[in-house]
């Protein structure tokens, strides 16, 4: 299939390819394929730009409409990942597709040149993108003193990072350090890996280097450092970790299940995109080494390289739960069931919770979700957040069927909305305020059930006391 023969009834592609004005790169290499070669190249390519568009386009819907998924500094990586992904099937997939389907590069040589940069940047992005986010990770895990510094400031400096790095290297063959020009095959066009002198040796080497191995090292680094840490947490049966002020804050296993969760779902996105890149790596490599490889060598590379940008969005639908709620909620609006609280449901309408009255200060919401602790009265404007989901002191309360529990609570005043307080009372809510953190102490005591009560049938009524958690 992939092997140019005597029948080959596109053996005239030669002199259809080259026959527009101002061509300027050399096509002496190119070896052509069979019909049913580049046949199979463009349909391969069309279903794979149908999923990458399909599912990046989600991710990018997801995170525009979901406030709360935009809250978390983290998944703005997760978002970059997927303008990247979609930024290949949108300005790469059509081109070499349709010219499979012709047999022959349609477009001439400077849309050549514009294709292989921006699929060089885009792919680029990716990894880079991974690199960071194992490194959010890591800093989480390994290094929490220092979590608090990844906000959303910090994640956008790192993107900024990213994409400079990323034209850091592709920027240089389109001023004349290298260059684009078209693949083996024909279709598809990248750098110019073949060399003729030593500048482009040095370019070739320092894109292995740099673009690849350098990053693969980091990965196995960080993800070591990570598996390391979680094992040591596992094998002491206890989930515990220093925080920034020095104290070793307890965290619920619910909480450990989550980061377990996230972290492998990193680590299969990292093995997935490694996976589809380094046959390529290697290809490329060869072809610097002995300037002529088997077709076969660079096609197959290719068109499996071409696959990353699919991958992740199939993770996330399959091993994010939260990323599956949210989908939901905003493509299919018919299966998002609206449930009080207590409820045991998948799809909970969390602004709806928000908004209920009842009992204004005295019924009080607290939520255990994916490692953030909630608090707030019901009639106030807001609930007291937590991100890190650090909770000291005695804490107890039923195993509830849902991540929502309800209390009746007595002799509790509510939290003042004007800002920092203070009370003497300790069965008082006691706030102090540092800069723009705020840390809340409240002793909480259940109110004795009443058959009249507003939650007599939650059976995940229990005591709670000494909550203490920083607002930001």
């Amino acid at each position: 299939m992939f092997n140019d023969s005597a029948g080959n009834s596109n053996t005239d592609g030669e002199l259809r390819l080259w026959h527009y004005d101002g061509e300027f790169l050399d096509k002496s290499h190119i070896q052509p394929l069979t019909t049913h070669g580049y046949l199979a190249t463009a349909i391969y390519l069309t279903i794979l730009g149908c999923i990458a568009t399909l599912g990046n386009g989600s991710v990018i819907v997801v995170y525009a409409r979901q406030k709360k998924f935009r809250s978390k500094p983290h998944n703005i990586l997760i978002l970059n990942l997927a303008i990247s992904d979609l930024g290949i099937s949108i300005f790469g997939y059509p081109f070499c597709t349709a010219s499979g389907y012709a047999g022959y590069w349609l477009f001439g040589d400077a849309v050549c040149q514009l294709y292989g940069f921006m699929c060089y940047t885009l792919s680029m992005s990716s990894l880079n993108t991974l690199v960071v986010i194992a490194g959010f990770r890591y800093i989480s895990l390994c290094r929490p003193q220092y979590a608090y510094k990844l906000t959303h400031r910090v994640t956008a400096y790192s993107l900024i990072g990213v994409w400079l790095y990323s034209l850091l290297w592709t920027v240089p063959p389109l001023v004349g350090w290298s260059s684009y020009t078209y693949e083996l095959f024909g279709t598809s066009c990248s750098i110019k890996w073949t060399v003729e002198d030593t500048s482009e040796m040095v370019y070739v080497i320092g894109s292995c280097l740099f673009c690849y191995l350098v990053h693969l090292l980091l990965l196995v680094f960080f993800y070591y450092k990570i598996a390391k840490r979680m094992r040591k947490l596992n094998l002491r049966g206890q989930h515990a970790v220093p925080t920034a002020s020095g104290r070793r804050d307890f965290v619920t296993s619910s909480r450990m299940q989550s980061e377990t969760r996230a972290t492998m779902m990193c680590f299969l996105m990292v093995i997935l995109f490694m996976v589809a890149w380094t046959p390529y790596t290697v290809s490329s490599f060869w072809s610097t080494l002995v300037n002529e490889i088997p077709l076969w060598a660079a096609t197959y590379p290719t068109m499996f390289a071409k696959s990353s940008c699919v991958f992740n969005p199939l993770i996330y639908a399959v091993a994010h739960k939260k990323f599956r709620s949210f989908l939901t909620q905003t493509c299919c609006p018919w299966l998002y069931r609206r449930v009080g609280l207590g409820k045991n449901n998948p799809y909970l309408d969390q602004q709806r919770q928000n908004r209920i009255r009842k009992q204004k200060g005295q019924i009080f919401c607290v939520q255990y979700t994916h490692g953030n602790v909630y608090i707030g009265a019901h009639g106030s404007r807001g609930c007291w957040s937590e991100d890190s989901g650090r909770i000291r002191g005695t804490c107890r309360y039923h195993r509830a069927r849902s991540s929502f529990s309800t209390l009746h609570v007595d002799n509790l005043a509510r939290l003042s909305q004007g800002g920092a307080s203070s009370s003497t009372d300790s069965r008082l809510p006691s706030v102090h305020r540092k800069g723009r953190k705020y840390t809340v102490q409240a002793q909480i005591e259940p109110a004795p059930r009443q058959e009249n009560s507003a939650s007599s049938s939650d059976e995940s009524v229990d005591d709670m006391s000494c909550i203490d958690f920083t607002v930001i």
